[in-house]
């Protein structure tokens, strides 16, 4: 049959044809992949929203490693609403990690470092903050209050004193 189309008059017309059904059932494959994942997230969000965490987490779960940096992050709140405070982490992390988190989701892993007394982690996000946004007044005062929650009271004081720019 493969013979006797690749002989016969018009035969190139005929391959064209072959090759549009492949591309076409390509792309529509991957349209269909990533509308389910769209529908899946959408359903997570609908399922977080009315309590219903442990059927979020489940539901994403089955899509944690297409590689979409909002599952994880939808995850990890799950896990935290949970109390799974170990999954929250690991999963915001992975969000923070693969992703291109805003403010907030930066805040809310360092909030989950501080809940399970992780001050190394939580200091060195907001150091790496810091360095991004050195005039932050809120952010140094945040870090100045960590600082101050993990025992380092002196280091606490002095980023105190540089905010207020005077003598305590």
């Amino acid at each position: 049959m493969l013979k006797a189309l690749q002989n016969a008059p018009g035969r190139g017309s005929v391959w064209l044809i072959i090759y549009m059904v492949f591309i076409t059932l390509g792309v529509t494959a991957v349209y269909h992949l990533a509308n389910r994942e769209a529908v899946t997230l959408s359903r997570a969000e609908k399922l977080y929203k009315t309590g219903r965490y442990q059927q979020a987490a489940r539901l994403l779960n089955s899509w944690r490693e297409s590689g979409d940096p909002l599952i994880y992050k939808w995850l990890g709140q799950c896990y935290l609403e949970l109390g799974q405070y170990g999954k929250a982490m690991h999963y915001q992390e992975r969000y923070v990690i693969a992703g291109s988190p805003e403010p907030g989701d930066i805040r809310h892993l360092i909030g989950l470092y501080k809940r399970n007394h992780q001050w190394d982690r939580a200091l060195q996000i907001y150091m790496q903050q810091l360095q991004a946004y050195p005039e932050n007044r809120a952010l140094q005062i945040e870090y100045a209050r960590t600082l101050a929650d993990a025992g380092r009271i002196e280091a606490a004081i002095s980023i105190y004193k540089t905010i207020l720019g005077e003598s305590l």
